[in-house]
């Protein structure tokens, strides 16, 4: 296969060179069929069909199969007088073989390929003389497989080589080789244009000749060295003046190493480079007392954004060396900085990368820097650009370009930690005075609420009985005014709530089921959501908790109302808001979440603050939030939030689970019913794998053909849910899935379809349109179950 794959032929055009030998061979025994026949793994394929359709057979049912296995010719006088053709499909059906003569297409190297190979419908034999003229053509088929592989490989190295000498002569470095003569022998154009000598005048000459007397035995005497070894050299990098044509120097940084007898080199220009680092550094020597003198850390950078001097301050602040910091520049990718809210902080953004493009000051910028040693150091930066004379600053674009910056900044870290510190001291102020505030509020509303709620009811009670049960006109009238007065109350009563819930008050904590207490909010908030957005709810069956539920309740109730609130516009086909709930570590970690606008960083860091709001006056407290922080805490929990602007807020409540006593562990718990699971996957392992963690709660069939699935399920089987792989030989999970989805809508509804993760293109298309759940393997068993059961708890419904 690795041969035949390298000759890269399979699935080709027809060629003329083949197709004359098939003709050939078709004239010379009088057959009505001749092929080049190459065998794959399964399959065989044409390269050369005269008088047959088919550009290819399956390999099982071959003949010329049996060649390549024996590697010997096979001759068949009648192929239905020979055991092993008798009932071949192709001996039974058309091209109705009979005779058949195959000689093996061999290459040089000992590998059979596959057949030359002559085929009637009538039986015959093969005359000796012809059979060596046949075995003579597969000779020839196998050197014209050969020709047109090399043909083909000699192309792809001319259009390499093309590719190369267009990119060589591209580059505006100057590269080059050249033997231990240092004549050049392979150089770019770029040599000529940079020295201004024409490239024959610089190969008929060595290199030597065009280098700065005072430099030449120098280098001369350099580069020789790197021909002593026959090993490849190590690159050596060293500079050199060269003559230009006008008699001015040109100034060259070269690297270069020596290999297979010659040397490869690259040179740049640095003329410019080297005369702005020497006004830099006679500017340095100017400055250097200054620099040394100054406890804010001091840095000079050029116009290309590398460290070019730097003070002692400089180094101890950022926790580097000097020869670490110069040549650094501030978008080197070791430096690890984040602005003042935590985010990166990219280098092309810094302070004096900002002044060298503006040629602005830049005062007091706030930046974060990880030192070698990982810690977290702040930073307060001023940069000021430098410019040559008032009168003659260069200009792009009308803004005067600086030749360097220099920049100072100064450790801030103390004094931000006592900043931060002051803030959360002034938050926790402002939470016990609110708390204290609450507390009292609570307490005066709940005397007058108590004898509000319980009169409305008693004379709601009244107006029933004086109505004999069923008011009209205008008791039906007062009965609906009481309706809203109770309606009132209530409402004032979850204020009441959430404001004693801030306070901290002590409640009654219970083990509680965490789905009850979902539920219950669902329907409190749905008044909420139900016309502004679309509530999806994942919630399966979990651990106990220990909470107070109501107070609990007023949590998820805050959250989903804030959700639907969230959203800018009443829309229930695109807002969405999902519920999830799952087990994690001892743990139950609750999951609200929305596809709505997202907050802020300024937003987010203020949520739970008491009253801050983001709503209209007279549609938020502000206290929500802040309820919602208190008694997850006081659940022992805590509230975790995930925003972006554009993408969404997701609220995660995390509680911890109660301690469920030994005998409730081992009380194994009540299964509603048993239900129907077919399993569908062709490794038998993974089939008795799933059957062993089901078949204890469910009635399980497993089947590891998909043929047999669908025969089963097209004879009116039905099963509450289809476990069912998409990766099978003979039928697909996709196959299967559209037969049952034209014969039973709701069996296909309840596929759940099982996959490693390697798709092909069929079934990447297709898991991308169909709505069924999928479980990636390895998948964890209680998931695994926790499906199964949920399909199992609903009904199955024929109408669908």
């Amino acid at each position: 296969m690795q041969t035949l794959r390298r000759l890269r032929v399979l699935d080709t055009d027809p060629e003329s060179q083949f197709d004359a030998i098939t003709r050939l061979v078709a004239s010379l025994l009088d057959t009505p069929i001749a092929l080049v026949s190459l065998v794959d793994a399964d399959r065989q394929w044409f390269k050369s069909r005269y008088g047959l359709d088919a550009p290819e057979t399956p390999r099982d049912i071959s003949f010329c199969g049996h060649v390549v296995e024996t590697d010997a010719p096979l001759i068949v006088e009648n192929a239905k007088e020979d055991d092993r053709f008798v009932d071949n499909p192709l001996v039974d059906g058309a091209p109705h073989i009979r005779f058949y003569a195959g000689y093996p297409l061999r290459t040089p190297d000992g590998h059979t390929l596959g057949t030359l190979c002559a085929i009637d419908s009538t039986p015959r034999t093969l005359a000796p003389e012809k059979a060596e003229v046949i075995q003579l053509l597969a000779g020839q088929v196998v050197q014209l497989l050969e020709l047109r592989r090399t043909a083909l490989e000699l192309e792809e190295q001319k259009e390499a080589t093309f590719d190369f000498q267009s990119f060589f002569n591209l580059g505006v470095e100057l590269m080059c080789t050249f033997g231990d003569d240092l004549r050049l022998q392979l150089a770019n154009s770029a040599w000529e244009q940079t020295l201004g000598i024409p490239l024959g005048l610089l190969r008929s000459r060595p290199l030597d000749h065009f280098i700065v007397e005072a430099e030449r035995d120098e280098v001369r005497s350099r580069l020789l060295q790197l021909f002593a070894d026959d090993e490849p050299s190590e690159v050596v990098v060293f500079r050199t003046r060269m003559q230009h044509d006008d008699d001015s120097f040109v100034r060259l940084e070269w690297s270069a190493r020596a290999a297979r007898g010659k040397v490869y080199a690259v040179a740049r220009d640095i003329t410019s480079q080297s005369e702005q680092e020497e006004t830099l550094r006679e500017r340095e020597r100017t400055l250097r007392a200054v620099f040394e003198g100054m406890r804010e850390g001091v840095v000079m950078q050029a116009a290309s954004g590398a460290i070019v001097a730097n003070n002692a301050a400089a180094e101890e602040v950022l926790g580097l060396t000097g020869d670490q910091l110069r040549g650094r520049t501030s978008v080197d990718e070791r430096w690890r900085s984040v602005h003042a809210d935590g985010t990166p902080y990219p280098g092309e953004e810094h302070a004096s990368m900002r002044s060298l493009r503006s040629g602005e000051r830049i005062t007091n910028d706030i930046m974060g820097v990880h030192k070698p040693n990982g810690a977290l150091t702040w930073l307060s930066i001023n940069s000021v650009p430098l410019f040559d004379d008032e009168g003659s600053r260069a200009e792009e674009d009308g803004v005067p370009t600086p030749y360097a910056v220099v920049s100072t900044f100064r450790d801030i870290t103390d004094e931000r930690q006592q900043q931060q510190l002051k803030e959360r001291l002034m938050s926790q102020e402002r939470l016990v005075t609110t708390g204290t505030l609450a507390a009292g509020v609570g307490h005066e509303i709940n005397n007058p609420l108590s004898y509000i709620l319980s009169n409305a009811h008693l004379a709601l009670e009244e107006v029933r009985d004086i109505a004999g049960g069923s008011p009209s006109g205008r008791l039906s009238e007062l009965e609906d005014m009481l309706h809203d007065v109770k309606e009132g109350a209530v409402r004032i009563q979850r204020i009441v709530r959430g404001l004693k819930g801030l306070a901290r008050e002590d409640s009654e904590m219970v083990p509680t089921r965490i789905e009850d207490v979902l539920d219950m909010s669902v329907h409190m908030a749905m008044h909420e959501i139900r016309q502004r957005a679309t509530l999806i709810s994942d919630v399966a069956e979990l651990p106990v908790v220990i909470a107070d539920s109501s107070r609990l309740g007023q949590v998820f109730v805050n959250l989903l109302v804030n959700a639907a609130q969230a959203f800018e516009r009443s829309d229930p086909a695109h807002n969405v808001i999902r519920m999830q709930a799952h087990e994690e570590s001892g743990f139950v970690r609750i999951r609200i979440s929305d596809n709505g606008p997202g907050m802020p960083l300024d937003v987010k860091s203020r949520i739970f603050d008491p009253f801050f709001t983001t709503k209209p006056v007279g549609v938020g407290t502000g206290l929500g939030l802040s309820i919602t922080h208190t008694i997850v805490h006081a659940h022992q929990g805590r509230v975790e939030v995930d925003t972006e602007e554009g993408q969404g807020t997701t609220f995660h409540v995390v509680l911890p689970l109660a301690e469920v006593p030994d005998d409730d562990k081992a009380r194994p718990k009540a299964v509603a019913q048993r239900g129907r699971v077919l399993i569908v996957d062709d490794d038998e392992a993974v089939t008795r794998t799933l059957k062993r963690i089901l078949q204890k709660t469910f009635s399980v069939s497993a089947l590891s053909d998909p043929r047999l699935a669908w025969s089963d399920l097209e004879s009116g089987q039905r099963y509450d849910v289809v476990l069912c792989d998409l990766m099978m030989p003979h039928l697909t999970g996709s196959q299967l899935f559209q037969r049952v989805l034209e014969l039973d809508g709701e069996q296909a509804r309840r596929f759940v379809f099982l996959t490693g993760g390697a798709y092909d293109e069929e079934n990447a298309a297709f898991l991308n349109v169909v709505k069924n759940e999928v479980l990636d393997k390895p998948y964890e068993v209680e998931r695994l179950r926790e499906v199964v059961a949920n399909w199992v708890a609903e009904p199955y419904s024929s109408s669908q």
